[in-house]
């Protein structure tokens, strides 16, 4: 799990490890950077999947979206992450209802 701006810089060595299968990002990194839910971020979640593709590990998860009432954002960043080809957490039961 990737938290801060440190393991970020370290990406490539964490994920060319003999013990790591997949690449998380934490809602921690984006604290750790001081960055909103909402704002636009491609570059540290690229640097993960680029890492996760250079090691030949299963695709990065992303971190859960914390505006839990907020549909359009998750949709977003679920989006988003698709694009980037990861796959998306959950934090909240109410999300998985039709």
């Amino acid at each position: 799990m990737i938290e801060t701006a440190q393991g970020v810089e370290n990406v490539r060595a964490l994920a060319a490890a003999d013990s790591v299968q997949r690449l998380y990002r934490s809602i921690d990194l984006q604290a750790d950077l001081g960055y909103a839910t909402t704002t636009r971020r491609l570059l540290f979640p690229f640097k993960l999947v680029l890492a996760s593709r250079l090691a030949d590990l299963a695709a990065t998860v992303d971190g859960v979206n914390t505006a839990i009432d907020d549909v359009e954002s998750l949709q977003r960043d679920t989006a988003r992450a698709r694009r980037l080809g990861s796959a998306r957490s959950c934090a909240s039961s109410a999300r998985s209802r039709p």
